[in-house]
């Protein structure tokens, strides 16, 4: 992930990672794991004003009864994220993992991304450590516990082929982390992933480029064309895309005699990339 996550920082945060060459495995849902890792070093970004540096650490961990953390002796895998940056405050670490807690400006931030971090690692059976000092920096570590059982990449191979496809995808998503994560998940799945920023920027991009075979798009977004509005378009001659849509909750404007258009497609929010992989790879096979 190192390169991924290192577009996602300003030239003057440099990313720095440390991996024990002989860290254990664990057992967790591969696609949430990249998802906690980029939202909290998205969170480090954030409180760094300026030049600064990120820590991402895996190590082994053999815990006593005595650590003060929420877990049984034994194995683990620490995944620590540490940053350089402003630290916080008791009264900020304390709601952190709060649902819709944010300290960012309205619109910046949807408070969900530490909670679902939390959500994560505790149905995986680990735990959430913080240390943080102001004007220091912060530490957020992830505790795993070890798996012992024998490695097999054969389901994964065999799922992930059959998800994959070269056609082209346009994304639109006005959240630039989410929108980055997403062009990441499909890039990975071997699609050809144009993007922009609110539905505008997506006509102006479909009409310079008519061979997109998917549209993929919020459905509340800025700007002087709806999400609807666009989705007709791109389906309409001389396009002929297929659309899928992407919310966390559903909305009327997509929505006629409580159907979907036709050919129109909903992924709920937040999806994981087999979802993700799934949705697209069907509305694309739908064509046919």
């Amino acid at each position: 992930m190192c390169d991924f996550l290192q577009r996602a920082l300003p030239e003057s945060v440099k990313l720095r990672t440390s991996v024990s060459c002989d860290a254990w495995n664990l057992f967790v849902d591969r696609h949430q794991l990249e998802n906690a890792l980029l939202n909290l070093v998205i969170n480090s970004r954030d409180a760094i004003d300026g030049t600064g540096h990120i820590q991402l650490e895996v190590t082994n961990a053999s815990l006593g009864d005595k650590t003060g953390l929420a877990l049984p002796a034994g194995e683990y895998v620490r995944l620590a994220v540490t940053d350089d940056g402003a630290g916080m405050p008791e009264s900020v670490k304390a709601r952190m993992f709060e649902p819709f807690y944010s300290t960012k400006a309205e619109g910046q931030g949807t408070g969900l991304g530490l909670s679902m971090v939390f959500g994560f690692v505790s149905q995986s059976s680990g735990c959430v450590d913080v240390q943080t000092k102001l004007g220091e920096g912060t530490t957020v570590a992830l505790y795993f516990p070890r798996c012992t059982q024998t490695e097999s990449r054969d389901t994964q191979t065999v799922r992930s082929r059959a998800s994959k496809g070269g056609e082209t995808v346009l994304m639109v998503e006005d959240d630039a982390d989410v929108r980055l994560a997403a062009i990441d998940m499909l890039a990975q799945l071997g699609y050809k992933v144009l993007s922009a920023q609110d539905a505008d920027a997506a006509l102006a991009t479909l009409q310079q480029n008519a061979d997109i075979d998917l549209l993929f798009t919020d459905v509340v977004m800025p700007g002087t064309i709806r999400a609807n509005e666009l989705a007709r378009i791109a389906s309409a001659p001389p396009y002929h895309a297929r659309v899928v849509f992407a919310s966390g909750y559903t909305r009327d404007i997509i929505f006629h005699e409580g159907r979907l258009d036709e050919g129109v497609v909903l992924l709920k929010k937040p999806y994981s990339f087999d979802d993700l992989a799934r949705t697209i790879r069907q509305a694309l096979d739908a064509l046919v």
